[in-house]
């Protein structure tokens, strides 16, 4: 019989794949991460865009992130369907492997024409955290996958992994403020600038130049 790292025995579902109590400390803590970034857009959706129904929304979604929160720290072991991923292995694994890339490609490539052509609707703020806590949720029941935590754990696939999330928002941010300009463009108005301030350094504290 195997244990865990606080000498627990480790059932047989924990053993096959990898489950451990610091697993499934580190899916509770990044659940209830994403508890507290709904919580934040909530507060937002009601004080400052006075939009009941939104932050109504967002509170329900931070309560299922919050379900999940809770069940790792129970130290359930929820995980994906062993026929899932059996599916997606096979599928990927087609042709000699190929398949696979050549479905990431193309799946990229018509998502972002789809989002060129839809930009206005999916750079909105809720539509855009929307799709974010679609990902957040999808790649914590990724993570349950031993095959899938052992690749993005590796120490040269971390700043991958980061590199997605600020390549996302980036993206994002520079489509929104486009919407935006296209938007004041055909109302006649002039193109959206953030206001800029010339400052130069000189010694201890900031002065303006006249």
């Amino acid at each position: 019989m195997e244990y865990d790292e606080l000498g627990m025995p480790l059932s047989l579902p924990d053993l096959a794949t990898g489950m451990t109590p610091n697993v499934k400390l580190g899916l509770a803590v990044f659940y209830l991460l994403v508890v507290l970034l709904n919580v934040g857009f909530a507060l937002n959706q009601f004080y400052g865009r006075r939009n009941k129904g939104q932050a109504l929304l967002w509170l329900a979604v931070a309560g299922v992130f919050l379900i999940h929160s809770l069940a790792y720290f129970a130290r359930q072991s929820w995980i994906l369907p062993e026929g899932f991923r059996s599916f997606t292995t096979q599928l990927m694994g087609m042709y000699g492997g190929q398949l696979g890339p050549i479905l990431y490609t193309l799946f990229s490539v018509v998502a972002f024409c789809l989002f060129l052509r839809y930009r206005k609707t999916l750079t909105e703020p809720a539509v855009a955290w929307g799709v974010l806590n679609v990902f957040l949720l999808a790649s914590g029941w990724a993570i349950t996958d031993p095959n899938f935590r052992l690749i993005i754990t590796k120490e040269d696939n971390v700043p991958i992994v980061l590199l997605i999330f600020t390549v996302g928002f980036f993206t994002w941010l520079g489509f929104r403020q486009a919407s935006i300009n296209d938007e004041r463009l055909e109302k006649g108005l002039p193109r959206w600038r953030r206001p800029r301030t010339t400052r130069s350094w000189s010694g201890p504290t900031w002065s303006t130049p006249n």
